[in-house]
């Protein structure tokens, strides 16, 4: 009978020496049957960086770290922990303070990358709805709006409140007969008009409220709104002479309590090269657009192999050792030795270690990142390590 030899590797390193052992080639994608490994070209579900990935191109690092004495156990996450930036899972909150029904929001979003969002809304009493998930790429929306070359209809121009204070504001109201956009322009001359307000015309709504401030007291003003829809097309109102007085409201104050708040008929349009989201609520509402990437989309989707990007040498080097999952702190992080950007004077720069911007004391710079020969992975035995740069 032949002895038995009881090889012990770590797990991570055991699934290297397999596919070292087991895979003459490395060419193609997907699993093989009879054979222990999985792997996916460039591409195509890139996110693991589970180790298989890598090999394909880095076969002699692999090799080297089957040869070292002393290990690095790297976690369930391998390469991926030092080499790979973080995913952004990064939600976008756009406000859409409209006070109204309908409204429609262009997206600041790139053609081919995959995104999620959601609408919530908030009526006066406090209630709140929030809209299913929609995951949606813009380069693949087919729901084309086709210009209509006719302004928007300004309806029910009025002053809706004035508040006093060391100027007093005034909140103009007028309605539309489709989405557009809020500005009003006012002056003392109705000949001129000399101002007007801020214009945001990423949102569009149908009934619009927008205010004035910097009004004086017993001062006469002239006023008129501008609304825009989708494609430019755009109105002006009639002048509206207004005298202000003192604050007073006309504004309803009553709840609507028998009516739920809930949101409808939520789309995803293409108008010319924009992207935008139009919806639509029970009552009047406040609204919140929630967008953010599809980072698991965009992984599947990415010809990148290192998606979402190789991190820098900085992180790779010092950051990602002693971040929550390896040595945060305590008897995790044995070294006391000084890292990050130190003062070289009466040291010697070596020329064998590696430094950050050819300055930065990184945890690589004393020890060997995947594995070595010498006592805590050090890429030298220790006095002669720290005589490398104190050489007195």
């Amino acid at each position: 009978m032949k002895p038995s030899i009881k090889l012990i590797i770590p797990s991570f390193l055991a699934a290297i020496a397999v596919l070292l052992i087991s895979s003459p080639s490395m060419g193609g994608a997907g699993s093989r049957v009879g054979e222990v490994f999985t792997y996916a070209p460039p591409g195509i579900g890139t996110a693991a960086h589970d180790g298989s990935l890598c090999l394909k191109c880095h076969k002699d690092v692999y090799s080297s770290m089957l040869t070292y004495t002393v290990k690095h156990e790297f976690g369930k996450n391998g390469c991926k922990v030092c080499h790979i930036k973080k995913e952004s899972s990064h939600v976008s909150n756009i406000p859409v303070n409209t006070d109204s029904k309908e409204n429609l929001l262009f997206l600041d979003v790139k053609a081919s990358s995959p995104y999620v969002l959601r609408v919530k809304a908030m009526d006066g009493e406090g209630n709140e709805a929030v809209s299913p998930e929609i995951a949606f790429i813009p380069s693949e929306i087919y729901r084309d709006m086709t210009d209509d070359n006719t302004a928007p209809m300004i309806r029910n121009l009025h002053v809706e409140e004035v508040k006093e204070g060391v100027f007093h504001s005034a909140t103009i109201s007028w309605e539309t007969d489709e989405p557009s956009t809020s500005q009003v322009e006012y002056g003392v001359s109705k000949r001129g008009f000399g101002d007007h307000t801020l214009l945001n015309d990423d949102i569009l709504t149908k009934q619009h409220r927008v205010e004035v401030g910097g009004l004086v007291r017993g001062k006469t003003y002239y006023l008129r709104a501008i609304s825009k829809d989708i494609y430019g097309n755009t109105s002006v109102s009639e002048s509206m002479k207004v005298k202000v007085k003192g604050p007073f409201s006309t504004r309803k104050a009553e709840p609507e309590p028998d009516i739920e708040l809930y949101i409808e008929d939520v789309y995803l349009l293409k108008i010319g090269d924009r992207t935008a989201v139009s919806w639509r609520t029970s009552k009047s509402a406040n609204g919140v657009v929630l967008l953010s990437k599809d980072t698991k989309m965009e992984a599947a989707l990415s010809a990148e192999p290192h998606y979402p990007g190789l991190s820098m040498d900085r992180y790779a080097g010092l950051d990602s050792c002693i971040n929550g999952d390896c040595h945060d702190s305590g008897s995790s992080r044995l070294a006391s030795h000084p890292s990050g950007a130190v003062s070289w004077y009466g040291l010697l720069r070596p020329d064998d270690l590696p430094l950050a911007k050819n300055s930065m004391i990184l945890c690589t710079t004393c020890h060997t990142p995947h594995g070595g020969f010498y006592s805590r992975i050090l890429r030298k035995n220790k006095n002669e390590l720290c005589s490398s740069c104190h050489v007195n």
